[in-house]
């Protein structure tokens, strides 16, 4: 019941509340024998994302997913624009050597 709440709070808040839910999960033999199956059959998938992938498959699975809105397509290129020069900044500091 606890976490169809966090699920509620995640898709309309996008804040995400189930990370004990989730160690847990990772932490469970259902995991790691998921793992080493998925491993077994994906040579080419490194462990890293093998990973990955199974957390986002339970996030998922849980119904942690977040609807499309015309919010977030209005605003796209507002939210574009700031990853870029924030980006942009953090790298030109880098380059030059300029501390915060």
């Amino acid at each position: 019941m606890i976490l169809k709440i966090k699920v509620l709070i995640y898709r309309y808040l996008g804040i995400y509340l189930a990370d004990k839910e989730e160690n847990d999960y990772i932490h469970s033999k259902e995991f790691w024998q998921a793992f080493q199956r998925m491993r077994k059959k994906n040579k080419d998938i490194d462990d890293r994302n093998v990973f990955g992938i199974l957390c986002g498959l339970w996030q998922a699975d849980h119904g942690f997913s977040r609807p499309f809105s015309s919010f977030c397509f209005k605003h796209r290129f507002l939210r574009w624009f700031w990853v870029f020069f924030k980006t942009l900044k953090d790298d030109l500091r880098q380059i030059f050597k300029i501390s915060h």
